[in-house]
Order: C-alpha cells, then sequence, then structure tokens
C-alpha cells in the first residue's frame, strides 16, 4: 500500500475518529495524511492477520517522482516553475517501480515499511497501536454496512 513521504512530518499524527468522513472540517492536507495513516493502520492489521502465510503486507513511504508535466494543460506557469525547481529533487517513475517490484515480486521481506531506497523505515507511531486500529476496522465495517444497506436499496 502506498503511502507518503510526507506523512513522516507528523510523527505524531493521531486519526481523527470524529471527522473521518472530513463532515466536520476539511483541510486537503489533513485529510489526505489523515487517509494515508488509515491506510497503514490497516495495512499493517492485514499484516498481522496473514503473519506465517506465504502473503505479504507491505507499506512504500512514495518520495516526489517526477511527473510529465505536459499532460497537465491547466496548471498555472507558476506551479509549472515550482514544480520544475521540485523535479530536480525527484526520482523516476522506474526507479519508484523497482521498488514495488522488489516487494511485490522479490523474496520476503521483515519489515513492513519501505522508503524508495528499498530501506526500512518507521510508520507513524499510531500505525502501531492494537486498540486504534481495532477502532478503525470497526468504523470501516460500519461504512461498509451502510453501503451495502445503500446498495440494496436500488
Amino acid at each position: 500500500n502506498i503511502s507518503s513521504q510526507g506523512l513522516m512530518l507528523y510523527p505524531n499524527l493521531e486519526l481523527d475518529f470524529d471527522n473521518l468522513a472530513a463532515k466536520k472540517s476539511y483541510s486537503p492536507a489533513k485529510t489526505y495524511y489523515q487517509n494515508k495513516l488509515a491506510l497503514l493502520m490497516n495495512s499493517y492489521s492485514l499484516r498481522e492477520q496473514l503473519q506465517g502465510t506465504s502473503v505479504s503486507v507491505y507499506g512504500v513511504r512514495v518520495t516526489n517522482v517526477k511527473i510529465d508535466m505536459s499532460r497537465y494543460t491547466s496548471i498555472s506557469p507558476f506551479l509549472k516553475f515550482m514544480y520544475k525547481i521540485k523535479s530536480k529533487f525527484s526520482i523516476s517513475p522506474s526507479k519508484m517501480a523497482e521498488v514495488y517490484t522488489a516487494l511485490t515480486a522479490g523474496p520476503k521481506l521483515p519489515g513492513f515499511l519501505y522508503d524508495e531506497k528499498l530501506k526500512e523505515v518507521q510508520a507513524n507511531k499510531f500505525v502501531y497501536l492494537l486498540e486504534p486500529r481495532k477502532r478503525l476496522i470497526e468504523k470501516c465495517e460500519g461504512f461498509s454496512n451502510q453501503l451495502s444497506k445503500i446498495n440494496e436499496g436500488k
């Protein structure tokens, strides 16, 4: 599962269980990192469930990856200029793909979260806490049940 290097800027971030759907308040950055945290929490729980099987579950902390800016015609010249500067510190898509390939097709690795150099890194502290992960799974099951009921009504 894909995480974000930016999440490491918030090592003490906790999931806001009272605002999972961002209905109380919305911030693009906060919502993005809350979602990335939730994904890592669920991934870590799945990893624990599948321990001892042949299935591996990893998180990948993606750094800046170069993209083809010509595909984004509506982006302002200023943002294109900023991206040009940022891309000097970015890795190629093929380099990032090597990490994905190593994790999906290579030998099983002992860790959970890896960076673009295939080095194991630590996730946010909250990812490793059992009680919040259980609570998140319960919330996800509740959302899934609500969606099932909506779909049954169609």
